[in-house]
């Protein structure tokens, strides 16, 4: 018993020390969600949209500058449910072409500056200086060493918004604030850090959500809307106030039990709009006029004027811009002609400014990796075609093998436009023996993706 005893103790002395638990920190508390807001506003005052804000928000402090708005202005449409506040203020802000600047934490400032139509031709930065100056009273001052040319066509944008387009656009140049004064002074060239460019894949929008069944004819483009908030709970959505022809009406829009994204991209298809998605819970259509035509050879200039003139877009380019353009467009969203062009010209630089302002500048920027055929397929998510869509579909594809280069160019147009299209495209694809229409079948499903 006694050696017994010995042994037990001798084992205690020589067992693995247990290791002593570390205390470790609760995890940090999450922050609560931001306020939402709610809001059903028709032909409604700023004063009343910002009142509203106020009492949704007693948080937050809103200072409203009076001047700038015309005495009749409206916000035409605001529909919201329970939207993220700054998230509803941007749409706000949309709506009503103001500018909304963060004075501190919780005080706001909305204003809304002077716009501008701009249109000339190879113009020096110092008249376009001076011209926006006189417009906005503001006072535009041009290094003498600060030069460049530009070739602008702009309505109804911001003045500033247009100022900063024309700088960014000429490259050589920079604004400095100084007291009242804005200067143009030579930019200071930057060194920054190359990165690899990320592929150019579209967002993946969260699957599931309800089906949906809308059956309108003759309706107007405010009743469509309506009926995808009242069957889509939880998401709102915006027009964007620009492009949308007055009592705009739909012959017939019929869509039975689809999944609502799937809907909304057949609605956008017949508007010819696009949409984006501005928060998780705002999607903003937005229209895009079509353009068409056919250019041999001709300067990049001339197309975007071309542009510029018959889809009303917010054009800056750099007038010592140069290269040719062989392309030919039917009745395809403007800003899409605009992308092709550019890369039909090569070395043009396209960048998308705020207020719909588009830059065009010498220079490549890094391309973004471009995604393949079944991951564009897999962003488009194409709805099965009905019987009758296939043999529409059918018959299109056929005509691309046609003699008639505008039969060819018809069809494509056409099969673009046709979201439930898209999956027939690429078998079509897979089977294609002639390589002019293979790459017309590649072309057509890339032109889809473009217009997401």
């Amino acid at each position: 018993m006694k050696y017994g005893a010995c042994w037990l103790f001798l084992l205690g002395c020589t067992a693995t020390p247990q290791p002593v638990p570390v205390p470790t920190k609760p995890p940090a508390p999450k922050p609560p969600p931001p306020p939402t807001v709610s809001l059903d506003l028709h032909d409604a005052t700023v004063r009343t949209t910002i009142d509203e804000f106020r009492r949704q928000l007693p948080g937050v402090t809103f200072e409203l500058v009076e001047e700038g708005w015309y005495e009749d202005f409206r916000v035409r449409e605001l529909v919201l449910r329970d939207e993220p506040w700054r998230s509803a203020l941007d749409a706000f802000a949309r709506a009503a072409g103001a500018e909304i600047a963060e004075e501190s934490e919780s005080r706001l400032r909305v204003s809304r500056p002077p716009r501008v139509t701009l249109r000339f031709n190879h113009a020096s930065l110092k008249m376009a200086a001076t011209l926006l100056a006189r417009f906005s009273a503001a006072k535009i001052e041009v290094d003498p060493d600060v030069g460049g040319n530009v070739t602008l066509s702009v309505n109804d944008r911001p003045w500033r918004a247009v100022l900063d387009a024309i700088v960014e656009t000429l490259g050589s140049a920079a604004l400095v604030q100084d007291g009242e004064i804005l200067r143009v002074v030579p930019a200071v060239p930057v060194e920054r850090p190359r990165t690899p460019p990320e592929p150019a894949r579209r967002k993946k929008a969260a699957r599931g959500g309800p089906k949906i069944s809308i059956q309108a004819r003759n309706a107007a483009l405010d009743d469509i809307i309506a009926e995808f908030r009242r069957q889509v709970p939880g998401m709102n959505f915006e027009l964007d106030p620009d492009g949308w022809e007055p009592k705009l009406r739909f012959s017939e829009f019929i869509i039975k039990a689809e999944p609502w994204r799937a809907a909304l991209r057949a609605f956008a298809n017949l508007a010819g709009a696009g949409f984006v998605e501005e928060s998780p819970t705002l999607i903003r259509f937005f229209r895009l006029r079509r353009v068409s035509f056919s250019f041999i050879g001709a300067p990049i200039q001339k197309v975007m004027d071309h542009i510029a003139r018959f889809s009303a877009a917010n054009i800056v380019l750099n007038a010592d811009l140069e290269g040719t353009v062989s392309l030919s467009v039917d009745n395809q969203p403007w800003d899409s002609a605009l992308r092709d062009a550019a890369r039909a010209a090569g070395n043009v630089h396209v960048i998308r400014r705020a207020h719909n302002i588009c830059c065009i500048m010498p220079g490549k920027a890094e391309a973004a990796a471009e995604p393949t055929l079944k991951e564009m397929l897999e962003d488009l998510d194409p709805p099965a075609p009905s019987e009758g869509e296939r043999r529409e579909i059918d018959r299109l594809i056929a005509a691309l093998a046609s003699e008639e280069i505008g039969d060819r160019d018809a069809a494509e147009a056409k099969l673009a436009r046709m979201a439930s299209a898209m999956s027939v495209v690429a078998a079509a694809w897979e089977r294609a023996g002639k390589d002019e229409v293979k790459a017309r079948l590649e072309r057509i499903i890339r032109r889809a993706w473009d217009a997401m």
